[in-house]
């Protein structure tokens, strides 16, 4: 693979984490979020997947999309993701141990655990909006960005957008086959 189709793909996982994260995101802003089977295995779905593409960009050393193989000047990189997350290095450390410890214990196994602690993300998509910026200002000429979105973070709010209006569309369409079932029997 070359560089340019492996900074590429980086970007493509950016967009993956992003809009899974937003579509979890969007069932919570519901006014009356959804219910049944779907609804849960399709939420639980967007969450599990928002973690294990963000874990290939920043929350494991050895993933091929890691920002440690991809990056060219890491220490500026990694000072400016701290910045932009506003914490040190052991509260990043300590930040990641805890998404990929629901990754190990929850998504690639079901360990031990007696309770799943699905991390909150807010830290890891300011860490993805600042790793996709840096893919496109610094590893990727602006040509070869084809048509990838200028900002990660227009694309995260558009999707959760677009999360929000399917949920608003979908909650009285379940409600009126509910009705239909009821009134049927």
């Amino acid at each position: 693979m070359t560089r340019e189709q492996r900074l590429r793909r980086c970007l493509l996982l950016c967009c993956h984490f992003a809009r899974n994260l937003a579509y979890y995101r969007a069932r919570r802003q519901a006014t009356q979020p959804p219910i049944g089977d779907f609804w849960i295995s399709a939420d639980a779905n967007f969450i599990d997947m928002a973690v294990l593409e963000w874990c290939k960009l920043l929350g494991d050393d050895r993933a091929d999309h890691g920002w440690r193989k991809i990056v060219t000047d890491r220490d500026r990189f990694f000072a400016g993701l701290l910045a932009e997350v506003s914490v040190d290095e052991a509260q990043w450390a300590a930040f990641v141990a805890h998404v990929r410890r629901y990754r190990d214990k929850f998504l690639a196994h079901l360990d031990s655990d007696l309770v799943m602690n699905i991390p909150e993300l807010d830290q890891a998509l300011r860490a993805a909006i600042f790793y996709y910026r840096w893919i496109l200002g610094e590893e990727l000429d602006l040509a070869q960005s084809g048509d990838f979105p200028p900002a990660l973070t227009t694309f995260y709010s558009d999707r959760l957008a677009d999360g929000v209006r399917v949920f608003q569309i979908a909650i009285p369409a379940i409600s009126a086959s509910c009705g239909d079932r009821a009134a049927a029997i």
